[in-house]
């Protein structure tokens, strides 16, 4: 896999291309459900989906906090409505949900040896 582009669709129903990198991809699969078409750039989404426009500066996606014991927490933005509200809890304690296992490849890129300041 490699960064895809994907179609967003706001509250309004306008259409948004996104992209999303391979790690958003295996988290999006996880967590939220099943990713809709990908495509290689924003010009092939558009290709498809004429109506599709570049994501707007002034756009705040919706999106779930996820968190993790290594990485902390992040953002994963959710493509449609219909699975953010599929996702969204309900209830007296609606956050944090239920873990969910997720199986990440990694890998060491670069090190850093210790260093200490001399007097």
């Amino acid at each position: 896999m490699a960064t895809q582009w994907y179609e967003y669709d706001d509250d309004a129903g306008t259409k948004y291309g996104i992209s999303l990198t391979d790690a958003q991809q295996a988290l999006y699969a996880a967590v939220i459900g099943v990713l809709p078409t990908a495509y290689a750039s924003l010009a092939a989404l558009q290709v498809a989906i004429p109506a599709a426009l570049a994501f707007p500066n002034g756009l705040a996606s919706r999106y779930f906090n996820v968190t993790s014991d290594f990485f902390g927490s992040a953002q994963l933005v959710t493509l449609n409505t219909a699975q953010f509200d599929a996702k969204y809890p309900t209830g007296v304690t609606p956050f944090p949900a239920t873990p969910i296992s997720v199986t990440e490849n990694v890998a060491i890129t670069g090190a850093v040896g210790e260093s200490r300041l001399n007097n």
